[in-house]
């Protein structure tokens, strides 16, 4: 808890002493401002996770500050509790058009207190690792897209040494069996391939079928480099693959550029994804 530092904002040193001390018994790290500008200050130096704010100040008021908080990227889910001796109800909707997370009226009952902060930071603790996410899938996406280009600038480049003594044979097509017809499918329309029971499942972006070649010998005979198992069931063709993404409970999944379905990936593949 010592982590989490908390900015007290009142004009009164009096009123910000009791609220510091309050926290700090309960094991918080405060900081104190006197005015809207020192309190913007404190926040760009300091970055506290949570902000109790007065309303009535001289020149800037709480609500100014907080429209300024909010108006800033780096700030604008920053918790802010406005701290008045007003009206509640009337002072509420004031602080809600500002931005405010929560209010509290003076005099501070202290448990009230310390429950909306508990609060607050919890959900500020939630976001964060939302986001903390969303940055490292988002950053996951930008390598991805880079290593697919990376790979088709290697394919066409081996596409042009035709007859080289040490070029891999890699699968070419498949052949898929349609009612009385077959088809011969190249690897490159395949999305990806899913075992299922004794068989194995080809999936193209319009269509599955069914063919007879275990998932492990397909895994030697496609390149490495283009098809990746990312379960014990899937392999998956990177160029297939529109982002990478997570699912409520955290665990990745591929979203496909002409699939609606979402391919899990489990842990031992998950590797394939954090080092590229």
């Amino acid at each position: 808890m010592s982590a989490v530092t908390i900015l007290v904002v009142d004009d009164t040193p009096h009123n910000a002493m009791l609220l510091c001390d309050l926290l700090v018994a309960e094991g918080y790290t405060t900081i104190a401002a006197s005015s809207g500008p020192e309190a913007l200050t404190r926040i760009g130096s300091d970055a506290p996770q949570l902000v109790l704010l007065d309303v009535v100040m001289p020149g800037m008021d709480g609500y100014a500050v907080c429209r300024a908080i909010r108006n800033d990227p780096n700030t604008a889910v920053l918790p802010v509790v406005m701290v008045t001796a007003r009206e509640p109800a009337e002072e509420r909707v004031k602080g809600l058009e500002a931005g405010a997370d929560d209010f509290l009226a003076k005099p501070i009952n202290p448990p009230e207190l310390l429950a909306r902060v508990r609060s607050l930071l919890r959900f500020k603790s939630r976001y964060d690792a939302v986001d903390a996410q969303g940055r490292e899938l988002a950053e996951w996406n930008t390598m991805l897209k880079q290593r697919i280009a990376e790979q088709v600038a290697y394919i066409e480049r081996l596409s042009q040494l035709t007859g080289h003594a040490s070029m891999p044979a890699y699968l070419r097509w498949i052949n898929v069996a349609t009612g009385e017809n077959v088809r011969l499918v190249t690897v490159g329309e395949i999305c990806y391939f899913r075992a299922e029971a004794k068989y194995t499942y080809l999936v193209t972006a319009d269509q599955a079928a069914l063919i007879r070649t275990p998932l492990k010998e397909l895994l030697q005979a496609l390149d490495p480099s283009v098809f990746w198992q990312i379960h014990r069931s899937t392999i998956v063709n990177v160029n297939a693959i529109e982002e990478v993404t997570r699912d409520m409970r955290g665990h990745l999944l591929l979203r496909l550029k002409s699939r609606k379905e979402a391919l899990p990936v489990s842990q031992p593949f998950a590797h394939l994804f954090r080092q590229m």
